[in-house]
């Protein structure tokens, strides 16, 4: 299982009228700590665009379990408990200090630049993914 921590604070441009983080401002949060947990393995989204395939959002779950406020620091912790085949599934938990305050789920599918079509995992994914479930 490969699992990463990343932090931030909340934006006001990401909070509602009553000063509660917006519902849609948590998949900008989500693919940031996704983005930054595949950096974290040297996997960089740019060299994967460059390979000729995208990873596009197929699915996304989000349990609000306690608000979030303007200028809360939250931790992310992002975890992919599977090998990925034609798609990854990470799975998040957000926390203000220890408390659990949010759960979600995104899907990605890995699909071909030139044919739109999904395709398998690339090989170079999956070996800097594999010492993580050993």
């Amino acid at each position: 299982m490969l699992r990463f921590d990343t932090l931030f604070r909340v934006a006001y441009a990401d909070t509602d009228q009553m000063g509660v983080m917006y519902h849609g401002a948590y998949a900008r949060y989500l693919e940031v700590a996704r983005v930054d947990c595949l950096r974290s393995i040297g996997i960089q989204y740019r060299e994967i665009e460059k390979m000729g395939i995208f990873l596009p959002v197929l699915e996304m779950n989000i349990k609000y379990l306690q608000p979030i406020f303007y200028d809360d620091l939250v931790r992310i912790q992002v975890s992919i408990d599977t090998l990925p085949r034609r798609s990854f599934c990470f799975d998040y938990q957000l926390f203000k200090e220890d408390v659990l305050v949010s759960t979600a789920k995104v899907i990605l599918v890995c699909v071909s630049k030139e044919t739109r079509k999904s395709i398998v995992a690339p090989e170079f994914l999956l070996h800097a993914l594999i010492p993580y479930f050993e």
